[in-house]
C-alpha cells in the first residue's frame, strides 16, 4: 500500500497490473479504496506523481461517496436534496408553477428540476417515481439489445418492472426484465446487470460456466458484482441503512 499527501489529506492507493495499453488508470471502490492499474516499466516515483496529478479528483470522488450515503440516511424531496441517475448525484430544484398542465421532471449534468403545481413533497416524490420509471425504460432495453449483439441467444422482449427483490430477472419464454432502480448505478453497474440476465437466456443456474461466459463478456464482472452488493440499498428514493448482507430482507438478487 503506497500514500501521498494533499494538502492536509493523506490519500492511500495500492498498485495492480495493467490489463490495457493505458499508462494508469485508476478505479475508487465505494469504500474508498483506491487502485491504480499500470505497466511494469512506470517505477514507484513516476506512479506518485501520476496519482498526485489526479488528487483532487480522488478527494472529490470520496466526498461524492460520502453525499451519497449522508442523502441516502434521510431523504427528503426537496430543493437541496440529492438524487442518482446513471451513477452521477443530481441536486434536486423544485420549482412551483400553479398554471401546470402536468407535473414535468428533466435533469442537466448537476441538477434534476421538477415542475410541480404544488409544493408538496408526496407530489415531487410522485414525479420523480415516474421520471425513473420513463428513464430507465428509454435507456435499458437499448442498451440490452446493444450488449446481445455479443451473444447467439437475444431476448425476445426487455421490460421494465416496480421488482421488490430482484435487480433483474429472465423468464423461460426469452423475456429479460429489470428493475427500474438499477438505472440510478454507474454505467459499468448497469452493463453488469444486463449481461447477467443475457447469459442467463442460455444458462439458467449460476454455474462455473455461467460465470465463465459473465468474465468473457465482463473481465471486471467481480468489482461490478461487489459495487452492487454494498451500495444496493441506495439505490431507492426510500431512506435505507447503507450496506446488507447476504440474507438482509432488503436486498435486491438477481433471479436464480
Amino acid at each position: 500500500m503506497s500514500e501521498i499527501k494533499f494538502g492536509s489529506r493523506r490519500i492511500q492507493f495500492e498498485r495492480k497490473p495493467a490489463k490495457s495499453q493505458k499508462i494508469v488508470t485508476l478505479r475508487i471502490l465505494p469504500d474508498k479504496s483506491v487502485f491504480v492499474m499500470v505497466r511494469p516499466e512506470v517505477d514507484d516515483s513516476e506512479l506518485e506523481s501520476l496519482v498526485s496529478t489526479k488528487s483532487k479528483w480522488i478527494l472529490e470522488k470520496f466526498q461524492n461517496i460520502d453525499e451519497v450515503v449522508k442523502t441516502n440516511g434521510h431523504r427528503e424531496f426537496v430543493s437541496g436534496e440529492g438524487f442518482l441517475i446513471k451513477g452521477r448525484l443530481l441536486r434536486l430544484k423544485v420549482v412551483v408553477e400553479k398554471e401546470l398542465r402536468c407535473d414535468r421532471v428533466f435533469s442537466d449534468t448537476t441538477s434534476l428540476f421538477c415542475r410541480v403545481r404544488e409544493p408538496s413533497e408526496s407530489r415531487v416524490r410522485k414525479a420523480l417515481l415516474a421520471w425513473y420509471r420513463e428513464t430507465a425504460l428509454d435507456y435499458l432495453p437499448t442498451r440490452t439489445y446493444r450488449l446481445a449483439r455479443r451473444l447467439t441467444k437475444r431476448p425476445l422482449h426487455v421490460g421494465v418492472r416496480d421488482q421488490a427483490k430482484r435487480w433483474g430477472s429472465c423468464t423461460k419464454d426469452g423475456r429479460v426484465l429489470f428493475n427500474w432502480r438499477v438505472i440510478m448505478a454507474p454505467p459499468s453497474v448497469i452493463d453488469y446487470v444486463i449481461v447477467h440476465e443475457l447469459v442467463h437466456l442460455g444458462r439458467k443456474q449460476h454455474s462455473k460456466g455461467f460465470w465463465d461466459q459473465v468474465g468473457a463478456l465482463m473481465p471486471n464482472y467481480k468489482e461490478k458484482k461487489e459495487w452492487l452488493r454494498v451500495n444496493g440499498p441506495l439505490l431507492s428514493l426510500s431512506s435505507s441503512k447503507v450496506g446488507c448482507e447476504t440474507g438482509d430482507p432488503r436486498e435486491r438478487r438477481f433471479l436464480d
